[in-house]
């Protein structure tokens, strides 16, 4: 029996005259009015193998029952509901379950010891929760023999991740994100092959990433983590070297490790993941320039490397097949750009922040090429030129325009040709002449210091 978007359900009464039910589905459907004895209700159908109670109006606690009756219960989903109640540890007593999704449902409290000792159990998700907590030591102590989905992401889990998650070896999607984990990685995660999305983000980790991962003879192609597509360690208090491994995961499409503390140069070897479409590197300590092999990345999207301490000069190779390249962030590092006036990038750029980038003397005239653009700075970027007026034709579409800091210079027209609601910025220059007014409605102005 599956409802959804239906009338408010009043009460539960009528589903214990459907002894034989197996599968009850109630997405989204308004709940809100059933009362706290729904549970009781549904706990006298004994071959009720999937349940489905995913909404926005279930309330009360779901902790207690004092005998559990629904033993064949495979499948359960409670997301999505407001229940402000301690976990419902009666779930460890039905051996056959096999999917639990508890996300964003109000839980707090202690997540029982016994949920990894479920036999069957290949999908546990109990994310977005924010107040169920756990030790990583005695929660990875279980055996978890058949999990494939764990995602206890936005919880409070706390303490270190022991080498035992090599064991995990079925595990496809591990999600702890934003909780209190500390330590290190273990390099033991080598030996998940199919592990697809890895993601420890918002953490308290520590020390360097190691650098060697272990179990990689126990995957097929003898390479670690070959399944692996999204790794996503940012922010958190790692240190050291970008190790040169992750040039192996050649299945790789976002890696993220920004907002750390590594440093040293970006590995050349980054430049080799044909799959990659989504890197952020900001917020570190790195050193060195921006590999040229990143260049041919052509499934490459966003590329964020502002806010550390890059150099040197970046010329058309390193764009060269980034034809893909949507968002761009060199902003905060000490890049030159020299390229050909005449060049045209392979991309079509939506937004770009090459603040503190040396652009100048003269205006980025490749700038003519991009119709998509919606965010441009190029603030302090040692432009000392007029802006020439087909600028003014690509400016109408930007929803944020930053030149601050440079020397331009000239007139500016009037009026000024700007999207609605834009943030533009021309302070620190020297422009002359009358003020422009805008024809549209705007969030900022800023022409001071001209």
């Amino acid at each position: 029996m599956f409802l959804q978007n239906s009338q408010p359900v009043e009460n539960f009464q009528w589903v214990t005259h459907l002894v034989s039910l197996k599968h009850l589905g109630m997405n989204q459907v308004d709940l809100s009015m059933v009362g706290s004895s729904w549970l009781e209700m549904l706990n006298q159908l004994p071959h009720l193998t999937a349940l489905r109670l995913s909404s926005y109006g279930l309330s009360g606690s779901i902790s207690y029952l004092t005998l559990v009756n629904f033993t064949s219960l495979a499948f359960i989903d409670l997301s999505f509901n407001s229940f402000n109640s301690m976990f419902p540890s009666w779930l460890v007593n039905i051996s056959n379950l096999e999917h639990i999704d508890l996300s964003n449902s109000g839980l707090r409290g202690r997540i029982p010891l016994g949920i990894s000792e479920i036999p069957r159990l290949r999908y546990l998700n109990l994310a977005l929760n924010t107040n169920l907590s756990a030790s990583c030591h005695e929660l990875f102590r279980g055996s978890w023999k058949q999990i494939e989905v764990f995602d206890l992401g936005s919880n409070k889990l706390h303490g270190k991740l022991p080498r035992s998650i090599g064991n995990m070896t079925h595990l496809t999607h591990f999600n702890l994100l934003l909780n209190n984990i500390e330590g290190g990685i273990p390099s033991t995660i080598g030996g998940l092959c199919k592990l697809i999305n890895f993601d420890l983000s918002g953490n308290n980790l520590t020390g360097s990433l190691p650098e060697i991962l272990e179990g990689a003879e126990k995957c097929d192609s003898k390479r670690p983590l070959p399944s692996l597509m999204y790794l996503k360690l940012s922010i958190n208090a790692l240190v050291g070297k970008i190790p040169e491994w992750l040039g192996q995961l050649k299945n790789l499409q976002q890696l993220g490790l920004a907002s750390n503390f590594f440093d040293g140069p970006i590995p050349a070897s980054l430049g080799t993941l044909q799959n990659l479409t989504n890197l952020g590197l900001s917020g570190n300590q790195l050193t060195g320039t921006l590999p040229e092999s990143f260049g041919q990345l052509s499934e490459l999207s966003v590329l964020d490397v502002s806010s550390n301490f890059l150099i040197g000069t970046l010329s058309e190779v390193h764009f060269k097949n980034l034809s893909k390249m949507k968002i761009l962030d060199l902003s905060s590092n000490s890049f030159t750009l020299n390229v050909n006036p005449n060049w045209i990038p392979p991309f079509q750029i939506r937004n770009l922040d090459m603040e503190s980038c040396h652009l100048g003397p003269s205006f980025p005239t490749w700038l003519k090429s991009q119709k998509e653009l919606k965010f441009l700075d190029i603030s302090n970027a040692s432009i000392s030129d007029s802006i020439p007026g087909w600028f003014w034709d690509i400016s109408s579409n930007l929803s944020l325009l930053n030149c601050s800091f440079n020397q331009l210079n000239g007139n500016l027209p009037n009026p000024l040709p700007i999207f609605p609601f834009a943030d533009i910025d021309l302070s620190s220059n020297l422009f002359k002449g009358t003020i422009p007014l805008p024809t549209v409605p705007i969030e900022l102005l800023d022409l001071s210091n001209n």
